[in-house]
């Protein structure tokens, strides 16, 4: 659903890599939501650079020139659109998730998880981590 609404509202022209499940893993900008409710869930894209602003701009329709609060919530916005349709789709299976407010990191990050899928997504030749993890505690220090 998410690369379905990658291409809906951000860019048709991407490629993906082969994934990789990490229990650590450290960048410099993300922007996340957690669901909570039968399924635990947390979904967020991040970058080492400013490649985080691809997925901003083509949401938001405008150019964002830096990653800060401003292009972050953009990111927010798109992430808790998907979120949204996750769930509703959920719904009709008797799949309850709550949303919980997206949340941001402008500056470096670690993530800790049980289990955190990382999917590379590049736009350009720039480079933004997808990142998922079902039912398992994901922290942010």
């Amino acid at each position: 659903m998410t690369l379905r609404n990658v291409v809906r509202f951000v860019t048709s022209h991407y490629r993906i890599e082969s994934s990789e499940q990490v229990q650590t893993y450290t960048n410099n900008h993300i922007a996340y939501q957690r669901t909570q409710g039968d399924h635990d869930g947390f979904l967020g894209f991040a970058s080492k650079d400013d490649s985080i602003l691809k997925i901003a701009n083509g949401y938001a329709k405008e150019i964002f020139d830096n990653v800060d609060e401003e292009s972050l919530d953009s990111v927010c916005e798109f992430i808790n659109c998907i979120n949204g349709l996750y769930a509703t789709q959920l719904s009709h299976d008797n799949v309850n998730v709550d949303m919980l407010p997206p949340g941001y990191n402008a500056d470096n990050f670690t993530l800790t998880a049980d289990e955190l899928i990382v999917l590379p997504l590049y736009t350009c030749n720039m480079r933004i981590d997808l990142l998922i993890s079902i039912n398992g505690n994901v922290d942010i220090v």
